[in-house]
């Protein structure tokens, strides 16, 4: 993972010529990019002594995970909820299965965001 954002430019900006020629890159495009590669984005780190400090300073009472981190300044956020595409790929995963037709992970992403793409909607339930 990249430490500055500015070491993710080269990347970034690489990918994003490809698609959209370089005078039509925009902070949408940026984003977007950021959301699609999450293990690029760069968070916050913590320092050894950092982290002993915090720990040390709950006074011997034992915190769970979520609340040492936020102790530490860390906000710790829900799951955001499935994409339809996400959604989707769920159910043709199933479906494959039900059929036991052999399709890779990147396979049913591609029919789902497809079929994302022709408007086709989950309604109503889990997915």
């Amino acid at each position: 993972m990249s430490e500055k954002y500015i070491n993710l430019h080269r990347e970034i900006f690489s990918d994003l010529r490809d698609k959209a020629g370089t005078a039509r890159i925009s902070v949408a495009d940026v984003l977007e990019w950021l959301d699609e590669h999450p293990d690029q984005v760069p968070g916050r780190t913590i320092t050894e002594s950092e982290w002993s400090e915090y720990v040390n300073s709950t006074n011997g009472k034992y915190l769970a995970g979520a609340d040492l981190l936020e102790k530490a300044g860390i906000t710790v956020v829900p799951d955001p909820e499935p994409t339809n595409a996400e959604k989707l790929a769920s159910h043709v995963l199933r479906i494959t299965d039900d059929l036991y037709i052999g399709l890779s992970q990147d396979d049913i992403d591609k029919i789902a965001k497809w079929l994302d793409a022709q408007g086709v909607k989950v309604t109503g339930g889990e997915s």
